[in-house]
Protein backbone atom coordinates (compact mmCIF):
# COMPACT_ATOMS: atom_id res chain seq x y z
CA UNK A 1 0.00 0.00 0.00
CA UNK A 2 1.33 3.26 -0.36
CA UNK A 3 -0.92 5.00 2.01
CA UNK A 4 -2.16 3.67 5.91
CA UNK A 5 -3.87 0.92 5.86
CA UNK A 6 -6.75 2.96 7.99
CA UNK A 7 -6.97 5.30 5.00
CA UNK A 8 -9.96 4.20 2.83
CA UNK A 9 -8.38 6.60 -0.15
CA UNK A 10 -5.13 8.65 -1.02
CA UNK A 11 -7.18 11.34 -2.37
CA UNK A 12 -7.61 14.23 -0.64
CA UNK A 13 -11.17 15.39 1.50
CA UNK A 14 -11.86 18.43 -0.95
CA UNK A 15 -11.99 16.28 -3.75
CA UNK A 16 -14.41 13.89 -2.55
CA UNK A 17 -16.69 16.63 -1.71
CA UNK A 18 -16.11 17.68 -5.02
CA UNK A 19 -16.74 14.20 -6.59
CA UNK A 20 -20.07 14.02 -4.15
CA UNK A 21 -21.71 17.11 -5.70
CA UNK A 22 -20.84 16.37 -9.33
CA UNK A 23 -22.95 13.05 -8.62
CA UNK A 24 -25.61 14.75 -7.02
CA UNK A 25 -25.47 17.34 -9.87
CA UNK A 26 -26.46 15.02 -12.23
CA UNK A 27 -28.44 12.73 -10.26
CA UNK A 28 -30.72 15.80 -9.56
CA UNK A 29 -30.71 17.27 -13.04
CA UNK A 30 -30.40 14.10 -15.60
CA UNK A 31 -30.81 15.38 -19.05
CA UNK A 32 -30.38 19.23 -18.09
CA UNK A 33 -26.57 18.80 -17.21
CA UNK A 34 -24.24 17.70 -19.49
CA UNK A 35 -22.07 14.90 -18.12
CA UNK A 36 -19.02 17.49 -19.10
CA UNK A 37 -19.42 18.64 -15.30
CA UNK A 38 -16.88 19.59 -13.98
CA UNK A 39 -16.53 20.64 -9.87
CA UNK A 40 -13.88 23.04 -7.92
CA UNK A 41 -13.44 23.39 -4.40
CA UNK A 42 -12.82 26.98 -3.83
CA UNK A 43 -13.17 26.73 0.01
CA UNK A 44 -12.92 23.72 2.53
CA UNK A 45 -12.73 24.58 6.26
CA UNK A 46 -13.09 22.76 9.23
CA UNK A 47 -14.85 25.18 11.47
CA UNK A 48 -14.27 25.50 15.34
CA UNK A 49 -17.62 24.28 15.88
CA UNK A 50 -17.04 21.23 14.03
CA UNK A 51 -19.15 22.04 11.26
CA UNK A 52 -17.60 21.95 7.61
CA UNK A 53 -17.62 24.90 5.61
CA UNK A 54 -17.65 24.20 1.77
CA UNK A 55 -17.61 25.91 -1.20
CA UNK A 56 -17.37 25.36 -4.68
CA UNK A 57 -18.13 25.79 -8.20
CA UNK A 58 -19.86 24.05 -10.54
CA UNK A 59 -19.04 24.64 -14.52
CA UNK A 60 -20.37 22.98 -17.47
CA UNK A 61 -19.24 22.88 -21.46
CA UNK A 62 -23.24 24.12 -21.88
CA UNK A 63 -24.04 27.95 -21.87
CA UNK A 64 -26.66 29.01 -19.70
Amino acid sequence: LYYPSDNFTDQPESFIAAEIIREKALQLTRDEVPHSLAVEVEEYKQQSNGKLYLRAAIYTERES
